[in-house]
């Protein structure tokens, strides 16, 4: 009688991150499968508008939604040649925050005085030059001054410069 050798090979775990899901911004797809290497990929980006760029076999595709904002159903398929496995995720293009400034008390400050900055919300913050991390900053110092906001969803915004410049100096007046 004879005898039949059989190949087991580790399965393949489907898994995939994302990166900027911002509207207008180009989405990085990012291979995370485990188990057995895979060695082809197949991805359906949800999004039959963008014609032939909706699919891709690469293992870690970019993509731009040509839909706008919204939920887009996305699917990843894994294979080692011997197995395979497919996973699903939803992911949400969502708008850029807004991002503004509004100084307290004025843009203009005498010497030693200070300007209090703040951002609308956000998640997080980014104030430019001095990387400081909250809605409101105190100024010392005049300058040009901005904010990178970051929504919920990750997307960020980068404020127009506001410059906090030295008031006149003050006017004293002896009375009397």
């Amino acid at each position: 009688s004879g005898s039949a050798l059989y190949c087991l090979t580790d399965p393949i775990y489907a898994e995939f991150n994302s990166a900027n899901s911002c509207l207008a911004d180009t989405t990085s797809f990012t291979d995370m499968s485990t188990g057995s290497l895979a060695t082809s990929w197949a991805w359906d980006f949800g999004d039959p508008g963008s014609g032939a760029a909706n699919t891709s076999t690469l293992k870690n595709p970019k993509h731009k939604f040509s839909a706008g904002i919204g939920t887009y159903t996305v699917q990843f398929i894994a294979d080692n040649g011997y197995t395979q496995d497919t996973i699903i995720k939803n992911i949400t293009i969502s708008l850029p925050p807004t991002a503004t400034i509004t100084p307290s008390g004025g843009m203009y400050m005498c010497v030693g005085d200070s300007a209090i900055l703040t951002s609308i919300a956000g998640a997080s913050y980014d104030w430019l030059p001095n990387h400081e991390t909250t809605q409101s900053i105190t100024v010392k110092t005049t300058g040009n001054y901005s904010v990178i906001i970051t929504n919920a969803t990750g997307c960020s915004n980068t404020s127009a410069a506001t410059s906090i410049t030295a008031g006149p100096e003050p006017i004293i007046l002896a009375l009397g």
